[in-house]
């Protein structure tokens, strides 16, 4: 069990640093004149941090239902 504990902590801690970049990469689009390769280079890591994030939030969601069930 303590290893899926740190699995999910892990997880959990990665969700809170993709977000922060998430969060620097909107600044940056919104903020900045970028080159159209600039842009699209930006705007596919920010969709493959959603990705990431959307997954960290249903293992979350997964854990939270099975506590439920206890």
């Amino acid at each position: 069990m303590s290893e899926n504990k740190s699995e999910a902590n892990k997880d959990f801690d990665d969700f809170e640093q993709n977000l922060l970049f998430l969060q620097k990469i909107v600044n940056e689009l919104e903020n900045q004149d970028l080159s159209l390769s600039e842009t699209i280079e930006l705007y596919e890591k920010g969709q493959l941090l959603v990705k990431h994030c959307n997954q960290a939030l249903e293992k979350a969601q997964l854990i939270i239902t099975n506590y439920e069930k206890i």
